[in-house]
């Protein structure tokens, strides 16, 4: 039997159906309803009914709780019903567990929750218990989960976990478990990280946030987070991500493995970008367990509201695509960046999937001014510029996109306006891999620069472009604009000139063996209305056609197999338009290779 579960739980504000952001840990439908001292008095703010108006669906309540054994957390739980037509009933789940960086649902635990006065021991609400209504599909638990729980190990916190039924499997269709369970034991005993990571980036009915006592932090702290390995070990990446933190702070973060080749160790160190992050690859043995310990100093500047530093577990997005099998993940891959395990040196960027975090982030929302210090809340940057999928970029961008009319070859990529130094990254999914953009974090090297990439589209085809960045702050008026222009038709150039301004031929080398290679040119301050054209003799060449320029600093490029021991001989033609070229134009041959890890972009323009 199968389940068509409508109720969608997110893992941080914004997050809609089919696609989650890059938060976990942060679940803003988990809703912890509790004042501070001195009244603890239920609720914070409003009922039920307030949390699913549109603006209570829109707030985050915060994720302070109370740890000393007696005091009660009011907790209710809340879903979006996506075809509330279907009739389909529901069932609420409240389970918690001591954090860890590994979310195994064989860790969850019950102990200390029940609903209302009545149901001791219950930690479950359905039927009546459940209020659907006002503007929107909202559904939330009619009254409070009742939660007393003693304080967690010193240094740690607690997570909780909210799960709507039906489950997978359920038997009969669309049922709710008969007599209630949870966890599901369809979705099984998970004892490898890539089936952790599947569950994580497939499933919509489950949400997960993690919690601090409503002691608070001061300005030098250390923090422990438990790291339960699988039983049947595996490999993963470990870290920490900063997010928006001061330059003047220092911080520390250290994680015994089996041997000191399998161990994070980054010492007391300045944080000297505010986005900084470091990851290493760990191979664990089966059934192992160690503590992240993460240190912080703070500096003359305070954090500021939602700073974030977060411990992360990764696993390469090469690993899941053969786990997933063609399930599309409801979260997408970002770029890490990776650290020798011992020197702590740069080694290059991989694609990945976040499958555990612990994000801890500074001050509780403005509307509870009884706390300061570190709790974790979902983390919200400025617009325009705002992440949207990679907590560890200075910002990301989104544009939608479209092939020009009728389809055919079709340049796609991305323009800087005033951007020197920094890292970008473009995603633009094409209708197969071999016509998509999926550029790694690169290298910014002049102030007007293109990055381009012919591919083939179909007539009405549109995607969505991905933009991200690494780096300094931008100057004012700096900028990133999508590029999708069709090459210019070979033999025609665009001033109506038979003979191209100038052809000539150059030596291209690049320090590989033998592989895969982008070859190009790279126009440097060239006037926008002329066209240019380049071509590699066989055997393994190419022939790009003659194309406009549009904007200046552009790149043009496409990949090559380099046979062993082969130097390029490039042939470059350029058609100038209307306006003469400067003194300073000219045109650079490009020859790199392009890998996912663990080195980056290999290559420098020849």
């Amino acid at each position: 039997m199968t389940t068509n579960n409508p109720y969608f739980i997110r893992d941080q504000l914004g997050d809609t159906p089919g696609h989650k952001g890059p938060s976990w840990a942060s679940c803003p439908d988990i809703i912890f309803s509790t004042a501070g001292p001195p009244n603890f008095a239920p609720p914070q703010e409003g009922n039920a009914p307030d949390f699913i108006t549109a603006a209570g669906y829109a707030t985050d309540y915060g994720s302070t709780v109370q740890t000393d054994g007696q005091s009660v957390n009011y907790v209710y739980l809340r879903a979006m019903n996506t075809n509330p037509g279907a009739q389909i009933p529901t069932r609420f789940w409240l389970m918690f567990a001591q954090c860890n960086m590994a979310l195994w649902p064989q860790d969850w635990r019950k102990d200390g929750i029940q609903v209302g006065n009545q149901h001791e021991g219950r930690n479950y609400q359905d039927g009546a218990d459940i209020l659907s209504g006002g503007p929107g599909p909202y559904v939330v638990t009619q009254q409070p989960f009742l939660w007393r729980v003693k304080a967690p190990d010193a240094g740690t916190h607690y997570c909780c976990i909210s799960m709507a039924e039906p489950f997978p499997n359920a038997d009969p269709d669309n049922s709710l478990s008969d007599p209630p369970f949870a966890p599901p034991s369809t979705i099984g005993y998970m004892s490898t990280v890539e089936q952790l990571g599947q569950f994580i980036l497939t499933t919509s009915w489950f949400g997960w946030r993690n919690t601090i006592d409503v002691s608070t932090l001061g300005q030098t702290w250390t923090q422990v987070i438990p790291v339960t390995g699988p039983d049947e070990g595996g490999t993963v990446n470990v870290g920490i991500q900063c997010v928006n933190m001061p330059t003047d702070g220092f911080v520390s973060a250290t994680m015994t493995g089996p041997n000191p080749a399998n161990s994070l160790n980054l010492p007391k160190s300045p944080i000297k970008v505010t986005n900084m992050n470091l990851f290493v690859p760990i191979t664990l043995p089966p059934s192992f367990k160690s503590n992240m310990v993460i240190t912080y100093w703070q500096g003359a500047t305070p954090p500021p509201y939602q700073a974030t530093i977060a411990p992360l577990l990764q696993l390469p997005a090469s690993t899941m695509e053969g786990v997933l099998k063609g399930r599309e993940p409801l979260r997408p891959a970002t770029w890490s960046r990776l650290h020798d395990n011992v020197t702590n040196q740069f080694q290059g960027w991989q694609k990945v999937h976040t499958i555990g975090s612990v994000p801890l982030v500074w001050q509780t929302p403005p509307k509870v001014q009884l706390l300061r210090g570190l709790v974790s809340v979902p983390r919200s940057l400025p617009q325009p510029l705002a992440p949207t999928t990679d907590p560890g970029t200075n910002w990301e961008r989104t544009w939608t996109v479209q092939a020009p009319a009728k389809g055919g070859s079709v340049l796609i990529g991305v323009h800087c306006t005033g951007m020197t130094g920094g890292e970008i990254a473009v995603l633009a999914p094409g209708p197969d891999v071999g016509n998509s953009l999926d550029m790694v974090p690169t290298q910014i090297t002049a102030p007007d620069q293109t990055f381009l990439t012919l591919v083939e589209w179909p007539e009405g085809f549109g995607t969505v472009m991905t933009v991200a960045y690494w780096g300094p702050a931008l100057a004012p008026g700096a900028d990133v604009t999508p590029v999708v222009l069709r090459p210019s038709a070979g033999g025609t150039p665009a001033t109506g000139e038979v003979e191209p301004k100038f052809e000539k031929t150059v030596p291209v080398t690049c320090p590989i063996a033998a592989g895969t290679i982008n070859v190009g040119v790279q126009t440097v301050n060239l006037p926008p209305d002329g066209s240019i054209a380049f071509s590699v003799p066989e055997p393994n060449g190419c022939d790009y056609p003659k194309s406009s320029i549009e904007l200046p600093g552009m790149e043009f490029s496409m990949p090559i197999d380099w046979p062993a021991g082969r130097q390029l001989q490039m042939s470059i033609s350029y058609w100038p338009g209307e306006t003469a070229p400067p003194a300073d134009g000219h045109v650079v041959p490009l020859a790199y290779r392009v890998v996912e890890s663990p080195s980056g972009k290999e290559g420098q323009p020849s």
